[in-house]
């Protein structure tokens, strides 16, 4: 994270993939961030998937998140929802934001 936050960002990308190869369940998480806010969506979402079977409820927020943001809705509540049931507070925010968004709350 200290290299992200210097602008080092291949720096960072590669310290995100030794820590993920190593196991650490967030690392791709991390890198999955990375990636994204470059603007590579294909591989951020390959990144948080592998993180997500790693174990991390926090790639499931993020992944949803950017499919949010891309308008893939159905998709981002999926991964959305999972993470809330796993007891992450803004995965119900945000859900909460994209069924108002589509009228879809309950009156």
């Amino acid at each position: 994270l200290v290299l992200r936050r210097r602008g080092d960002t291949s720096g960072a990308a590669e310290a995100f993939r030794r820590a993920e190869s190593r196991g650490h369940p967030e690392a791709g998480s991390s890198l999955g961030n990375l990636l994204s806010d470059a603007g590579d969506l294909s591989r951020a979402k390959a990144a948080y998937e592998r993180s997500i079977a790693a174990g991390s409820t926090n790639a499931l927020l993020n992944l949803g998140l950017m499919l949010a943001d891309k308008g893939e809705f159905d998709d981002a509540l999926r991964y959305l929802t999972a993470a809330e049931k796993a007891g992450d507070p803004v995965a119900s925010y945000a859900i909460g934001r994209i069924l108002e968004g589509r009228g879809d709350l309950p009156t």
